[in-house]
């Protein structure tokens, strides 16, 4: 399954709890084209919602793991404090 590399930042995004907005202003692009990013990430990942798009099914297909373990320390370290 391929992404487009923007794709890829919006799901790096989506992914560590960012809101479509939130995604926007990181980006410097408008919320409609953050909601069709997700559109298009739900469908090519037959997904149902956001939820889904973190399932194990398609982390590793598309995910740097580094973010991924770098936004879980984050959490912890939020969670802790």
């Amino acid at each position: 399954m391929h992404l487009t590399p923007r794709e890829k930042e919006v799901l790096d995004l989506l992914l560590s709890g960012h809101t479509n907005k939130e995604i926007a202003e990181l980006l410097y692009i408008s919320a409609f084209t953050v909601r069709d990013h997700v559109s298009t990430l739900l469908r090519k990942g037959r997904a149902r919602n956001r939820m889904e798009l973190s399932s194990s099914r398609l982390m590793p297909q598309w995910v740097d793991v580094t973010l991924m373990e770098e936004a879980g320390q984050e959490m912890r370290e939020y969670v802790c404090i």
